[in-house]
């Protein structure tokens, strides 16, 4: 039996900035950028990569972690995670099919697009007091979606 670690909150680049809260703090960011004292062509490296990281960031629903059926949230988890037992999936099936990472290679170099390659819209399902639930085969396949937005159904 496998547990899915869910990550269950907005990333802070999401998040309205503090300092200028009409925008996002991945918004700030980029204005910082172009009013900072770059010349164009370091404005358009900053550009990039300031958009591979909004990218890359953790977004609410992904497979952070697979765990083995006795596994429980602790200390401050509840905070950020959920914990989702789907009995039907094995856990060394769970961690080969549904855990990682989704990197990209662009000309011989390796990027981080994803920070998980799969993600559990866990919206509906009713948590309990520990932030834990159960859900079936059938549920975690209607529920389950690759980052790069092809259903990737359990078989």
């Amino acid at each position: 039996m496998a547990k899915f670690l869910i990550y269950n909150k907005i990333h802070y680049y999401e998040l309205p900035s503090k300092s200028e809260p009409a925008k996002s703090g991945y918004e700030r960011n980029q204005d910082k950028i172009t009013d900072s004292v770059l010349t164009p062509s370091q404005k358009i490296e900053k550009q990039v990569q300031l958009t591979q990281k909004y990218d890359a960031r953790s977004q609410q629903g992904d497979i952070v972690e697979i765990r083995k059926d006795d596994a429980k949230l602790c200390g401050k988890e509840p905070l950020s995670f959920a914990l989702i037992d789907v009995p039907e999936i094995k856990f060394e099936e769970a961690v080969k099919k549904y855990h990682g990472a989704l990197i990209e290679e662009v000309e011989g170099r390796k990027y981080l697009k994803r920070q998980a390659k799969s993600s559990l819209d866990i919206s509906g399902i009713i948590l309990n007091k520990e932030k834990e639930a159960t859900i079936n085969l059938e549920q975690f396949n209607n529920l389950l979606t690759e980052k790069d937005g092809r259903i990737n159904l359990h078989s």
